[in-house]
């Protein structure tokens, strides 16, 4: 029996690694103990030659080169994350993963092989939001490495899911995407409105 209070966040915690890489909430379901998992999460850009010591890549490079990893930091995020996910999941749990995958969508991608993998689908295809991230020099060639990844039935209770603007003077080069879930519907009808 779930003995915390539905809508309510029951756990929180970030990379077990201590790199940064993602953060994650897992909100009480109903009574039948359905749980909602949020991860937002960041993947280091594929690197070469050196990057600067004060970089994520060069943070992360250091810190797997410590555990003796030979993987890049940008190999080792779906790696690292997949193995996470498989020790977290349970089969009543419900996934939503917002990340910038640093990659563009691909039948051949990690990020569309994790996907297939842990049986997420893509919210961005499903409701064709536009490019995320801009060319700068040429806006027609704007490309897609933030994604928001998650379960069939998260899915099938997305209300609403649109992009946000380009802020590119306030807020960064990467558009912000929105997503309205019926948490009632997801989670069962004993579930607040949060």
């Amino acid at each position: 029996a779930l003995r915390q209070s539905p809508g309510k966040i029951i756990d929180r915690g970030v990379d077990p690694h201590k790199m940064g890489r993602w953060a994650y909430n897992l909100i009480a379901g109903n009574s039948q103990g359905h749980t909602f998992l949020l991860i937002t999460g960041y993947r280091t850009g594929q690197r070469t030659g050196d990057p600067g010591m004060k970089t994520a890549w060069k943070q992360q490079q250091v810190m797997l080169s410590k555990e003796g990893r030979k993987e890049t930091p940008y190999e080792a995020f779906f790696l690292d994350l997949g193995l996470w996910l498989r020790k977290y999941r349970t089969p009543r749990m419900e996934i939503l993963l917002c990340l910038d995958a640093n990659e563009r969508w691909g039948e051949r991608s990690e990020v569309a092989k994790f996907a297939r993998k842990f049986d997420l689908q893509s919210i961005n295809h499903k409701f064709q939001i536009p490019a995320t991230h801009p060319h700068i020099a040429n806006m027609a060639r704007n490309t897609t490495i933030d994604f928001c990844l998650c379960s069939h039935k998260v899915l099938q209770n997305v209300v609403y899911a649109a992009a946000v603007p380009y802020e590119l003077e306030t807020l960064g080069d990467h558009r912000g995407i929105m997503i309205d879930i019926d948490l009632v519907a997801l989670l069962g009808s004993d579930t607040p409105a949060v």
